[in-house]
């Protein structure tokens, strides 16, 4: 029996890096053996690591941000070796009227490889991918760029929620609370749908994400020090923002976003949250807000953001990722997004010794 190593969730804050077999293709429908060249490091990761009472089977893979090059194929397929390749990890029935509508994300059966419930997951040598989730990666995107296609779909998503024409967001005024992975993917599908820097504005505690995320050309504003709402009524002449982003998660950022908003403006959720979401209740009611969620991506949208990486519309990505660590160190990278959460953005993680990079201060 062939082995591989990969990291498997045993518990809380028990990431192990074991040998296990290496996954056959026929695991699932059209399944194609992929070797993983980098794996994202992903909130909801993070989430099950720190779980108390986990509700899933231990112990299991994780990883679902990854991109790789195809080692085997079933006859007949598209790809073949030798082919480098990104994954959209989503699982999904392909039978319910959400999948027929283009729903994926609200498929009633939605599974992640990677996550608990999908099989193998991207920390780890090999994973069998479904061959329609395979997305063959042009020549002018590297490895390390294709991983962030996954995080910058769940951006491109959130930008679609609004419902703005890409001709318009010049002239749109949007507030983005939170400069995590998820604020700075939002921010990117931003620009390049064509905002204008200037009429925008993201929050951001951490000094380091603060500095990446100025790259970008905006102006960022600390939740702690500054006052939002007065920055926001200053951006829009007194109006208020016409698009709030709450990539944060925390009550005091919905309440930061209903007070900034305008009359009539739009609230779109994209963060995880802990705990219920609760509105304050009379902006929300006085100013009609309309308030949206948003929940990872379609299909349609994962080939999207590739496609707009490979025309280079994602300007700055490359500061999104802030550490690189060999699998053999997967324990030590969730632990430094944990302690160390002011220094980074998106750590990557390899299998590979040969892509092995001195890890970030």
């Amino acid at each position: 029996m062939e082995l591989m190593r990969a990291a498997r969730l045993h518990g809380s804050n028990d990431l192990r890096v074991e040998d296990v077999p290496v996954p056959d293709a026929t695991q699932c429908k059209e399944g194609v053996l992929v070797e993983v060249e980098w794996c994202g490091i992903c909130g909801s990761d993070l989430h099950l690591y720190t779980s108390d009472a986990p509700k899933f089977q231990q112990p299991f893979m994780m990883g679902h941000e990854f991109c790789g090059v195809v080692r085997k194929a079933f006859p007949g397929s598209t790809l073949e070796e030798g082919d480098r390749v990104v994954t959209n990890p989503t699982l999904t029935c392909e039978e319910c009227f959400c999948c027929w509508s283009g729903w994926e994300p609200q498929c009633p059966k939605l599974l992640f490889i990677g996550l608990p419930g999908g099989h193998g997951g991207g920390l780890s040598e090999f994973v069998t991918v479904q061959e329609s989730k395979l997305h063959k990666i042009p020549d002018n995107i590297g490895f390390e760029s294709a991983a962030l296609v996954e995080p910058l779909a769940v951006g491109l998503h959130a930008v679609r929620k609004a419902e703005v024409d890409d001709k318009d967001w010049g002239r749109k005024t949007v507030l983005i609370l939170g400069g995590g992975p998820v604020g700075y993917a939002v921010l990117a599908n931003l620009m390049a749908a064509g905002a204008d820097p200037g009429r925008l504005l993201v929050t951001e505690p951490t000094e380091r994400r603060l500095k990446s995320l100025q790259s970008f050309g905006v102006r960022v504003l600390s939740p702690d020090k500054d006052d939002i709402v007065k920055a926001c009524k200053e951006l829009s002449q007194g109006e208020g923002v016409e698009v709030a982003f709450d990539c944060a998660g925390k009550t005091e950022s919905a309440g930061t976003a209903m007070s900034a908003m305008r009359p009539r403006g739009t609230y779109i959720n994209v963060a995880f949250w802990g705990s219920n979401l609760i509105v304050p209740f009379y902006d929300f009611f006085k100013k009609e807000v309309t308030c949206r969620s948003s929940m990872a991506y379609s299909g349609d949208e994962f080939r999207e953001a590739l496609d707009l990486m490979a025309q280079g519309k994602y300007r700055s990505i490359g500061n999104m990722v802030t550490a690189r660590y060999p699998l053999e160190n997967a324990q030590e990278a969730f632990h430094q997004l944990l302690t160390r959460r002011e220094d980074h953005i998106k750590i990557l993680v390899t299998p590979k010794v040969s892509n092995t990079t001195p890890v970030a201060a």
